[in-house]
């Protein structure tokens, strides 16, 4: 297993809880694959402030990553008429369903936030 850290490509900051904060991209790398976990680093004492519930196969937009932020950076995603403990992560697509409101089957729901563990 190889661990590699490496910072997105821009320089976008965001204010998370008072902080300014950066994206840092972690890869974890094996003979299945590469994962990713997605820190919000505060640029002043360079502490995890916060890890995204991001899919860890792909990474998200600046805008993205501002819209959880103003979610306030809740533990994922479930559907309205499923047990919570069935949360999943964020990616773009599933972002933008929630967003919208859309129900896409009755028997599901919306979907709606986790936001505890």
């Amino acid at each position: 297993m190889m661990m590699n850290k490496n910072e997105t490509h821009n320089l976008t900051l965001f204010d998370v809880k008072g902080a300014l904060c950066k994206l840092v991209i972690t890869e974890d790398r094996d003979e299945d694959g590469t994962k990713m976990c997605h820190d919000l680093i505060n640029v002043e004492t360079n502490e995890v402030v916060a890890t995204l519930d991001w899919s860890p196969y792909s990474e998200p937009s600046d805008q993205e990553v501002q819209q959880l932020i103003d979610l306030g950076l809740p533990r994922g995603l479930c559907w309205e008429h499923s047990n919570p403990g069935t949360r999943f992560n964020f990616d773009s697509d599933s972002l933008a369903l929630y967003l919208s409101g859309e129900v896409i089957d009755k028997s599901h729901g919306k979907l709606v936030l986790v936001t505890k563990k």
